[in-house]
């Protein structure tokens, strides 16, 4: 199945080329910084699945994990389960399916932290691709980079490029943004918003963003999780899961 097909089957295409549009336009603004036109494409995962899930979560992260510049799509892989490859972080994309499924079926469909744990693991690749297919990923910097960021890179790059990460946060009109590591970077280099962020009872932080009309949460990279001790990793699980559902609630009154 080719990549339009896998994320478009099912709906008009009309947001599709919409975001290629945004794509186009910025693989010219990223030509002085990516010399090889290396460009990995993200977003939504999987538009029908997008369009029924309530809330929509957009997760904001820096730059995808890859040193040796392959060719390859983060949506797409995904939404097949983000399988092992040579450069991927696989094990760390397993906590953010965990916190998917919480955040949009704990209600209706709770499990046991144990349970939740095996059953959404390294090894449940159909399990991953049902939360990921809810979801929708966005990296400011599309090239690709390494496990730590190399900040003097990222900043002179998302200058020429925060208004096209903007549009691309409006095109998808998730519920909440989850910044994985970026929330700093967000406010002060893309939105240029200095509006004193809030925290939950739990003392997440997160501020109402006026540019994208919408929540932004602030919290740890998914990837610090699997080399947490097993008596913490339930606690950052629970917290981005509290949290999310209090400044919802929040929203609602």
């Amino acid at each position: 199945m080719s990549h339009e097909d896998y994320r478009i089957r099912e709906l008009p295409s009309e947001m599709w080329k919409q975001e290629q549009e945004i794509f186009a336009r910025w693989r010219d603004r990223q030509i002085p910084f990516a010399s090889d036109g290396h460009f990995v494409e993200d977003g939504i995962v999987h538009f029908p699945t997008y369009e029924r899930t309530s809330p929509k979560l957009l997760f904001l992260l820096k730059e995808p994990n890859d040193k040796k510049r392959n060719k390859w799509n983060l949506a797409e892989w995904l939404g097949k389960g983000a399988y092992r490859t040579e450069t991927s972080g696989y094990k760390s994309w397993e906590v953010v399916a965990r916190w998917v499924h919480d955040i949009t079926e704990a209600d209706t469909h709770a499990l046991p932290w144990n349970e939740l744990e095996r059953r959404i693991g390294q090894n449940s690749i159909n399990e991953r691709s049902a939360e990921f297919r809810k979801i929708a990923v966005v990296n400011m910097k599309k090239s690709g980079g390494g496990g730590n960021t190399n900040m003097s890179l990222l900043y002179p790059e998302i200058e020429q490029t925060k208004s096209l990460i903007l549009d691309q946060i409006r095109l998808y009109k998730p519920t909440i943004v989850v910044c994985g590591g970026t929330f700093g970077v967000y406010r002060s280099r893309i939105a240029s918003e200095n509006d004193t962020p809030r925290n939950t009872r739990r003392g997440v932080s997160w501020y109402f963003s006026e540019s994208v009309g919408i929540p932004i949460v602030d919290y740890p990279h998914y990837s610090y999780y699997p080399h947490l001790s097993p008596a913490i990793k339930p606690a950052m699980h629970y917290g981005l899961v509290d949290a999310v559902r209090e400044i919802l609630d929040l929203r609602k009154k």
